[in-house]
C-alpha cells in the first residue's frame, strides 16, 4: 500500500493547486466582465472617446473568448473535487495500482495550470500539513497567491 501521508499530501497539493486556479480564473473573468459593464455604459452615457472605448470592448471580448476563463475555471474546479474524492473514497482501501490508474485517469483531464500558483500551492500544503516552511515566493508568486486568495 502506497505511504497514505505521501497519498494524502500529493491529493491534497494538486487539489490545492485546482482550486486556487479556479479561484484565480473566476476572479478574472469577473473583473473582465465588470470592464466590459463599465465601458458599455461609458458608450451609452456617451463619456469619452467611442473608438476607443469600442476597441477595448472588443479586445476583451476577444480575450475572454480566446481563452475561456469561466470554462477552464469551472474545470478545475471539478478536478479539485476528483482528487478530494480520489483520497476519501479510495485511498484506505483500494489497491496501489488502481489509485495509480486512478490517478493517471484524472490527471489526463486536468487543465493547464500556471506555473506561478504551483509553488504556492506547495507552500499551502506543507503549512497544512505542519511541515516546515520557507517562504521563498517571488513577488509574482505572491501576487498569484494574493489574487487567488491563498495568502497568508
Amino acid at each position: 500500500m502506497i505511504n497514505e501521508l505521501f497519498l494524502f499530501s500529493h491529493n491534497y497539493r494538486l487539489s490545492r493547486t485546482q482550486v486556487m486556479f479556479s479561484v484565480l480564473l473566476g476572479r478574472v473573468d469577473k473583473f473582465l466582465s465588470f470592464l466590459l459593464l463599465l465601458l458599455s455604459s461609458s458608450v451609452i452615457g456617451n463619456l469619452g472617446n467611442h473608438i476607443f472605448v469600442g476597441i477595448c470592448i472588443a479586445v476583451i471580448t476577444a480575450v475572454r473568448m480566446a481563452f475561456s476563463f469561466e470554462k477552464t475555471a469551472e474545470s478545475a474546479r471539478k478536478q479539485a473535487v476528483n482528487y478530494l474524492n480520489l483520497y476519501t473514497s479510495q485511498a484506505l482501501t483500494a489497491p496501489e495500482s488502481q489509485l495509480t490508474e486512478d490517478l493517471m485517469c484524472i490527471q489526463k483531464e486536468e487543465p493547464n495550470i500556471w506555473l506561478s500558483l504551483s509553488n504556492v500551492a506547495d507552500l499551502r500544503t506543507r503549512q497544512i500539513l505542519g511541515e516546515p516552511v520557507k517562504n521563498e515566493l517571488s513577488n509574482w508568486e505572491k501576487l498569484m497567491a494574493f489574487l487567488s486568495g491563498h495568502l497568508q
